[in-house]
């Protein structure tokens, strides 16, 4: 078979992404309600005592919210199943389970919002949650001297990083993933900061789009597509400019290589459910949400 390139990659991309086109829209209409965006309708708003006033309800946000902060407060059971039913074996399983609990709350001792407080809120969203796992120890491993990451060790050796379901796009067979798509924003400076500037990539990026010796107000607000695949092989990164520091293009072109090397793990470092039946999955489907607003507007105006 042959090598496997960015353009191969760009174009497995661009695929991931147009099978996950639905989901997209049903998950961008979750965070609409969700946050109180919902528009009042351009019929509407021609009507002179309507305008541009509008009563977004509040009860999708209060019924997902809730959920999340009832499960937050109960940390999970770790359960392990033994391989056979031999005692040492239970022996090495409780050991295993005593040592993964202990992980976890360190991993939730980090950060503003907790890894657990993030993976419920996800699952109350959208029925869906993709994490991305990371031994600290081993990616760092080559910067353990830097005091910087001297202290990210001490806090924990593991970092879960919860992404939202719409950024991440996945390829199965067989029930197994295959590959996995990550698509999000980052400014120059984010990428100057992963990569740092001996990367060819980001030198790429500061000669092509006039970005070297700019301060860091430029870099900060200057933003690029990043995409990052993974599959059995290979793990892939590369960027393409983007105007807007919202949403990633749908169409990732062969852009800048930031990255493409054989990652040599015996699997796929991400976490992957999604049971495709988030809460306001039907009351968004049937328009019951966007009714409900359109009649308090009435109302209310």
């Amino acid at each position: 078979m042959a090598k496997k390139d960015l353009e191969y990659y760009s174009s497995l991309a661009i695929e991931m992404i147009a099978n996950d086109d639905a989901q997209m829209k049903l998950y961008a209409e979750i965070d609409k309600h969700r946050k109180g965006e919902w528009e009042t309708p351009a019929a509407l708003k021609e009507l002179p005592w309507i305008q541009e006033r509008k009563f977004a309800s509040t009860k999708p946000a209060d019924a997902l919210d809730s959920g999340t902060r009832t499960f937050a407060t109960l940390m999970p059971k770790i359960a392990i199943a033994p391989l056979s039913e031999e005692p040492d074996e239970y022996g090495r399983v409780e050991s295993l389970e005593t040592a993964v609990e202990w992980h976890f709350k360190r991993l939730n001792m980090n950060g503003s919002k907790t890894v657990h407080w993030q993976i419920l809120e996800s699952a109350m969203r959208y029925c869906a949650v993709a994490l991305q796992t990371e031994y600290l120890s081993h990616t760092l491993r080559k910067q353990e001297k830097d005091k910087r990451i001297k202290a990210i060790l001490r806090q924990s050796k593991f970092q879960w990083t919860v992404h939202h379901p719409s950024n991440v796009h996945v390829r199965r067979s067989k029930n197994i993933l295959e590959a996995v798509l990550l698509c999000t924003v980052k400014s120059a400076q984010d990428l100057i900061d992963e990569f740092g500037e001996d990367n060819k990539g980001i030198n790429k990026m500061l000669d092509e789009h006039d970005l070297r010796d700019m301060d860091a107000s430029t870099l900060l607000t200057t933003y690029f597509s990043f995409y990052d695949l993974t599959d059995w092989t290979n793990r892939t990164m590369w960027i393409t400019p983007n105007s807007s520091g919202v949403t990633a293009s749908k169409e990732p072109d062969n852009g800048i290589e930031l990255m493409l090397m054989e990652h040599k793990m015996p699997f796929i470092p991400w976490v992957i459910v999604n049971n495709e039946d988030p809460i306001l999955k039907n009351v968004i489907n049937s328009g019951l949400l966007d009714n409900l607003n359109i009649l308090r507007t009435i109302n209310f105006s």
